[in-house]
């Protein structure tokens, strides 16, 4: 949907040591380190939440749909600086 291209990427034993090395050397800054194992792994994890329950318990429905809702993100990202500009694949 997002018009990024391809990501770099890296096997996750070299990620890990980076990250345990970014750890240990923002321990010794006294600092805490922006990328770490916690992050690593979020990052690396194939992530999707239901709304079920939410439909189920309070009657909620969404207000828009997936890919509007993605449009929206999309079109917000951008105005706030953190996407590049760019197009909206419609095929995604």
């Amino acid at each position: 949907m997002l018009d990024v291209g391809s990501l770099p990427s890296a096997p996750y034993p070299l990620a890990w040591l980076v990250a345990v090395a970014l750890e240990a050397q923002a321990k010794l800054r006294g600092r805490s380190a922006s990328i770490n194992r916690r992050v690593l792994h979020s990052l690396s994890s194939d992530n999707s939440f239901s709304n079920r329950k939410a439909r189920d318990l309070l009657g909620w429905t969404p207000r828009v749909g997936l890919d509007e809702g993605m449009r929206r993100t999309e079109e917000w990202l951008r105005k706030q600086g953190l996407l590049q500009p760019g197009r909206i694949d419609e095929n995604d």
